[in-house]
């Protein structure tokens, strides 16, 4: 809702007319008429008085609410794609965890024979590969949401407040 369409709804809310608001702005019924119609914006000092007269802050009256709520429901969207993106990868995280705690039980039970050696190198190549998955994954990630216009601190922003949360 613009300022015009505010204003208006403002005064009918309190059932003035235009003239009986005019009076208590000091200013013509025609100037309220402009600014009712958009054509026409008040200075600061009448903005000041419409917000004492109806009792709203400045910025409720100015601020176009149909953007600021599109604004709220585009970063709430983006927050809930992050986390869900995020989500998908922490059972990969449990097997890179489970992988790194056998490979750590070979290498302290065993002794070093061929057998051992060949284990632990292919398990360090699948840990190596799943890292490099996963780092590749959060990156694409940022990069197509940076190309949509987010911002990459608001993006890890919300990775992080999710992680304390969850």
């Amino acid at each position: 809702m613009q300022f015009h369409e505010k204003l208006q709804k403002l005064r009918k809310d309190a059932c003035m007319t235009q003239m009986e608001l005019a009076e208590k702005l000091m200013v013509s019924r025609q100037a309220i008429s402009k600014w009712e119609t958009g054509n026409a914006i008040p200075d600061i000092e009448n903005m000041v008085s419409i917000c004492d007269l109806f009792h709203v802050s400045l910025d409720d009256l100015v601020r176009d609410t149909q953007t600021v709520k599109e604004e709220e429901k585009v970063s709430d969207d983006t927050d809930k794609k992050v986390w869900q993106e995020n989500k998908k990868v922490t059972p990969k995280r449990r097997i890179i965890m489970v992988i790194l705690l056998i490979a750590a039980v070979l290498l302290a039970g065993w002794q070093m024979n061929l057998f051992a050696i060949t284990v632990i190198a292919i398990m360090w190549g699948i840990l190596c590969v799943s890292l490099y998955w996963i780092i590749k994954k959060g990156l694409d990630l940022l990069s197509k949401y940076v190309r949509k216009g987010e911002e990459i601190y608001q993006i890890l922003t919300v990775i992080n407040k999710r992680k304390r949360e969850g």
